[in-house]
């Protein structure tokens, strides 16, 4: 099988693999680094525990050029992390913190 994928364009490749996420852990599906510096192609993805259907990958595809992947090329890592689950409780106000509600470019550097 072989995939391609236009520039700018995103494309879902169904892997055929199937994984059990371990208990209170979550699967991330992290970009190749080769293939970020070499094609522009992206693959980041979260795989809850419980989902035991196939892993399909969003790939992205950055470049000014097509991107062609065939069966058994790599095109992304999964990386299982154990998570928290703390117990969260509703309040009414939040602690104040020096940041407070300051977003994107307040800690220092700001991209336009």
């Amino acid at each position: 099988m072989m995939v391609i994928i236009k520039p700018h364009t995103r494309f879902k490749i169904d892997t055929g693999v199937h994984v059990q996420i371990p208990k209170d852990c979550v699967g991330f599906l992290k970009s190749k680094s080769g293939l970020m510096a070499k094609k522009g192609v992206t693959t980041d993805g979260t795989i809850d525990e419980g989902y035991t259907g196939t892993i399909q990958v969003v790939v992205f595809n950055h470049s000014d050029e097509d991107v062609v992947f065939s069966s058994g090329d790599k095109i992304t890592q999964l990386v299982i992390q154990k998570i928290e689950k703390p117990d969260l409780e509703l309040v009414d106000k939040l602690d104040e913190a020096p940041r407070g509600d300051a977003g994107f470019g307040s800690t220092g550097t700001s991209i336009n």
